[in-house]
């Protein structure tokens, strides 16, 4: 058996012995092509593996049982579902590759290789997702991006300038002033009255001159725009 013990569990990698021989028979893998799969899995070469599986023959006839196993149906899905499963891989395939052999094992008319299917592709969002770590925390630019992209610009107006605390020196500030201005005239007045010392920040010349700062940012409820504002096909400038 190419001096490897198969009884040891050690033999069998991290996804175990139990993980192996089942996703093996689901993918109709023989006991060779499984103990195969789960060397190269591990970083072995075709020959080597094909060595270690208990494959027969020398020199020539060993490469060729290799270079055929490893392109066998049954090994290569066994193999894209090992990747899902633990991520490693031995640089043959891609991750783009596993991606779609995973998607066409899950529609597989075979129920095992389905299910088997399913189950790797469960291990492997969970396996990305870890890996990525938390999403870092959104600014309340893209915030009120997200609400203008949901709920148009007059919502995203009526939450920002109904805070107790207006986010001055958001990007969005400016370019909803007028709205709230134009559309919202009693939140406005009662914003202006109560806000000490940002009374010029509703003054004309003050918008006009937050325009002029920032050019290329515009607002309306379609597509986004650099600065976390967006814009649509009929853009309207705020002078």
């Amino acid at each position: 058996m190419g001096g490897i013990d198969w009884s040891l569990s050690e033999s069998w990698g991290e996804l175990g012995r139990e993980w192996w021989e089942n996703n093996g028979k689901a993918c109709a893998c023989s006991s060779e092509q499984i103990k195969f799969a789960v060397l190269r899995h591990g970083g072995s070469s075709a020959t080597a593996a094909a060595r270690g599986a208990g494959y027969s023959g020398t020199g020539v006839a060993m490469r060729q049982a290799g270079y055929r196993t490893l392109r066998s149906t049954g090994v290569t899905n066994l193999l894209a579902l090992a990747t899902a499963a633990d991520g490693l891989d031995d640089g043959a395939i891609t991750d783009a590759e596993v991606d779609a052999k995973i998607a066409k094992l899950v529609r597989s008319a075979d129920a095992r290789v389905s299910i088997a299917a399913i189950e790797a592709r469960e291990k492997q969002k969970a396996r990305r997702a870890a890996e990525a770590g938390p999403e870092p925390e959104r600014t309340p630019d893209e915030v009120l991006l997200d609400i203008i992209k949901a709920g148009g610009i007059a919502a995203a107006t009526a939450i920002l300038f109904s805070a107790g605390d207006i986010g001055w020196d958001l990007k969005a500030t400016p370019l909803l002033a007028p709205h709230c201005r134009k559309d919202m005239a009693g939140l406005w007045a009662r914003i202006r009255g109560e806000l000490s010392g940002h009374e010029q920040a509703f003054d004309d010349s003050a918008m006009a001159s937050c325009f002029r700062s920032r050019k290329s940012y515009r607002v309306s409820s379609g597509t986004l725009l650099r600065g976390g504002v967006v814009k649509r096909h009929s853009t309207e400038r705020f002078a």
